[in-house]
Formats: structure tokens, sequence, C-alpha cells
């Protein structure tokens, strides 16, 4: 407990410093509600003006909102970079290694900083997504809608957690890294063609069907998925600690 007192001490300064930030977060996510709000019916009535010019784009909009969007809306040193040729580390976290603070403290203290902004966001985007989407035809009931919002919350926590833990950074040569893009860009298109053209769900329906008939199932299995990713991710990221030298870079 007194890891966690000490981890909210060191969020609120950083915190502070992100104020500007966070704004524009609010307002990324507020106009993200509206525009997949609005067009929510016509995605699940497979209307032609999604399907045709933007096969597969509502699902991507998703996706990247609740796995990647929260982490990147942060000033340049809080975030992930190269800082010489083979080493990739967030600025502020070598900044954090050089203290005498506990390993465990600055664990926490980056998940600690990450869950403050990113639920937030999260929760006034389903808010009002599912108030937007109803002003056109909402298809889902309240209930339903609670589990809808479970699934990607939690989606967002085990996926999305895993750009917390790149903040303790890696060695990996231009090569290796231009090789590691192919392969996950090769990974993303094969998803985004299969949920475009082969599935007979997009992925927002398939959690859309999910909430709908296995709701209990659906929301167990994100908890437990949720709180297996933090626990993962937490460890990764002590592992990475204890693998590199931030005193030299």
């Amino acid at each position: 407990m007194d890891d966690w007192k000490e981890a909210w001490k060191l969020s609120k300064i950083e915190l502070k410093r992100r104020l500007w930030w966070i704004v524009l977060g609010v307002i990324i996510f507020i106009v993200a509600a509206a525009l997949l709000g609005f067009s929510f019916p016509y995605y699940m009535d497979n209307n032609p003006l999604l399907e045709e010019n933007n096969p597969g784009l509502y699902d991507i909009g998703f996706i990247v909102l609740f796995w990647l969007v929260p982490y990147w809306i942060r000033p340049k040193e809080f975030r992930y970079q190269a800082v010489s040729n083979d080493f990739r580390v967030t600025p502020y976290f070598i900044k954090l290694m050089q203290l005498p603070i506990p390993d465990s403290v600055i664990i926490k203290h980056r998940f600690l900083s990450q869950m403050i902004v990113a639920v937030p966001y999260y929760v006034l985007f389903l808010i009002l997504f599912y108030v937007f989407s109803g002003l056109t035809g909402t298809f889902m009931s309240p209930a339903t809608f609670v589990v809808f919002a479970i699934i990607w919350m939690s989606f967002a926590i085990y996926a999305g957690h895993g750009y917390t833990a790149s903040d303790a950074g890696d060695r990996i040569s231009p090569f290796k890294m231009v090789l590691l893009s192919i392969v996950l860009g090769g990974v993303g298109l094969l998803a985004y063609f299969w949920f475009s053209f082969y599935s007979p769900y997009g992925a927002v329906e398939w959690t859309v069907l999910l909430a709908t008939k296995w709701p209990v199932l659906s929301t167990v299995i994100s908890i437990v998925l949720a709180f297996l990713g933090m626990r993962y991710w937490m460890y990764h990221m002590e592992k990475t600690m204890n693998k590199l030298d931030y005193l030299y870079g």
C-alpha cells in the first residue's frame, strides 16, 4: 500500500505537466464518440456508405482509440522513442531510474498515471457513444451496452498496457526495428483484410454479438484477461528494468 501512495505522489506531479495534453485528449475522445456514435447504426446495418467507401475503417477507429490513442496523447518526454542508435525508451523513465526510488514504486507509478488518464477517457467516450448512437437508432439495451463497455475497456488494459510497459525501453538495432515493423504491419494487414472481406462480422460487431448472446461469460473472460494482462505487463516492465543499464543508455 505504501508503494501505491508513493506512486500516486509521482503521478500527481506528472499529470500537472500534462494538463493541456489531457484536455486535448478529452476533445479527441468527444469528437470520436460523435463520429463513431452517429455512424454506429449504419455500421450495424451494413450501410453501403461505410461498407463500400470505408471498408474496415470503423473497426480500425475503435481498436486504435482503445489500444493506442491514450498513450500517445502526452508530451514527447513521456513517450517511447529512440534516444540512441539502438536504445529506445521514454526519456522521463530514465530520469526516474536515476533517482533513489524503488523499482516497484516506479512500475506502479507508470501504470497508475496511464489508468488515471485513460479510464476517464474511455468512460466519457462510451457514455457519449451510447447517447449519440441512440439519436439515430440504438442497437443495444443498457445491460448489453454495459457488457460491451467492459469488453472494450478490458481490451484497453490487456492490449494497451503493452505501451505502458514500453516506457522501460529496450535495445533493438535499426534493422531489427524495421523487421519488427514489417512483421507487425503484416499481421495488422491480415487482420484488416480478414475482418473487412472474409469475416461475417466486423470487430465491433463481434463484441456486440458477444455482449448480447453471452453477457456473463464475456464479462468474466474480459475481466480475467484485463487482470492477467495488467499483471503480465507489470512483470514485463520489472524484467526490463533489471536487464537494461539506464545510467549509460
